[in-house]
């Protein structure tokens, strides 16, 4: 029998996750049926599942990976870079950011798996804020987590736009007042 190169099985992997992710992003979780990903990701149910035992895992390794990626954007740039790279982000990821959030909300067994994964964006997000509280750029009178989840309700209306409109109208405009706020001195 012969072998395949590690190369060759992660080049596959990662062709299954973009192509799950817009089914996902296409069809939503429920609808995603096995054939329906074996048709977008041009797989077989067996190559999908030799890497992915179910569904759910496939659709946990498609958030994965995609957390992956965001808590990489949040720990480099400044805030108006990463407000400004969600707000141009591709829709399909952002639709699929939208589905994990239904899930969560929805499904126990998901949100136990999931919750397991969240830490690493919340780090990043802390990491943005004490990189931009040392330039300045963040108030140092706003609390930490309270600078991270103004962020995070930020970054997520954002994605919302983007899924549902495929653009955010006046995104700079929005954008420039968010890093305002965080940068104004608070009064009490």
């Amino acid at each position: 029998m012969p072998r395949v190169s590690q190369a060759y099985l992660d080049s596959q992997r990662a062709e299954i996750l973009d192509g799950a992710r817009r089914c996902f992003a296409r069809l939503g979780y429920e609808e995603a049926t096995v054939v329906r990903l074996e048709e977008a990701t041009g797989r077989s149910r067996g190559a999908i599942f030799h890497h992915f035992p179910t569904k759910l895992d496939l659709f946990l390794a498609v958030l994965e990976r995609d957390a992956e990626r965001e808590a990489a954007r949040w720990a480099s740039g400044s805030v108006a870079d990463v407000l400004t790279g969600l707000a141009a982000e591709d829709p399909d990821w952002a639709t699929v950011v939208v589905e994990q959030s239904r899930r969560r909300r929805t499904d126990r067994r998901f949100r136990e798996r999931w919750s397991r994964r969240t830490d690493l964006v919340r780090e990043a997000l802390r990491t943005l804020v004490r990189r931009e509280r040392a330039t300045g750029r963040i108030d140092e009178a706003i609390p930490e987590e309270v600078a991270a989840r103004f962020l995070s309700v930020v970054g997520d209306g954002l994605l919302l736009q983007r899924a549902i409109l495929g653009e955010v109208p006046h995104a700079p405009d929005v954008i420039a007042l968010a890093t305002a706020a965080l940068a104004a001195r608070i009064t009490t």
